[in-house]
């Protein structure tokens, strides 16, 4: 088995950070009954967060605490909510990208007015 250049120590140092950013305990890696769809929701916010509006915001929340804090499995209908709001945050930062582009397209415009008028 080839050796791993992180001691077991700074393994573990590197886990507990981890966890201590994600705001799990460090022991439910093992030991949590749905540590698959915990991680599923954990990947879920670093992704989408920022694209997601209040209400995308509180329905992940309740997800989260169903399944870390209670330990419930997740339903097929959280999976379901989680597509709309994946293609929700898609749609978004398609419409931010057009505005940037917009945006851009009015200052080339405006720039080139300025230099045939100078």
């Amino acid at each position: 088995m080839p050796q791993s250049p992180l001691s077991n120590q700074e393994i573990r140092h590197y886990t507990n950070l981890w966890c201590r950013e994600h705001g799990i305990h460090s022991r439910d890696l093992e030991t949590h009954p749905q540590m698959d769809d915990v991680v599923l929701l954990i990947n879920f916010r670093e992704v989408f967060w920022p694209h997601m509006d209040s209400r995308e915001r509180g329905i992940w929340a309740a997800y989260w605490g169903r399944t870390y804090t209670q330990k419930y499995p997740m339903k097929k209908s959280y999976f379901n909510q989680l597509e709309i709001i994946t293609k929700s945050a898609e749609f978004r930062q398609h419409k931010q990208a057009q505005r940037v582009e917009t945006i851009k397209a009015m200052r080339a415009r405006a720039n080139n007015k300025e230099t045939m008028s100078s």
